[in-house]
């Protein structure tokens, strides 16, 4: 049986291959060279909150980065906003939208430069 952050976590790595494709979703950073666009998964965490009758409310909190080469902005703008148009949509889990965030920056530290939308979903 799934935890539940194993059940989001799969759920969010099908959103992200259906926009980017099968072969293009990684666990983590590629060390390879792989073709843009393409997406990994960054840090993720599992907090609890206690309640006032000793349950408790979970958080989960996932990081998603897309890649694309620099002059591919349109497109990475438009796989990064139907992920987390999507993540909203997931059964099961509440995307806490005033927690979540989408932040997009250059990397300089290769040549050439790359785009890279970082996706930041927290779930109740």
């Amino acid at each position: 049986m799934k935890t539940k952050w194993q059940d989001l976590h799969d759920k969010l790595y099908m959103i992200a291959q259906s926009q980017v494709g099968n072969d293009k979703v990684f666990d983590y950073r590629q060390l390879n060279d792989i073709g843009y666009p393409f997406v990994d998964f960054n840090d993720s965490d599992l907090t609890s909150l206690g309640t006032k009758n000793g349950g408790a409310i979970q958080k989960f909190n996932f990081i998603l980065n897309v890649w694309s080469e620099m002059e591919d902005l349109k497109n990475l703008s438009k796989y990064a906003e139907n992920i987390l148009s999507q993540a909203s949509k997931i059964k099961g889990f509440t995307l806490i939208v005033n927690e979540s965030s989408m932040k997009y920056t250059i990397d300089r530290t290769v040549t050439p430069y790359i785009r890279r939308a970082m996706i930041t979903l927290t779930f109740r």
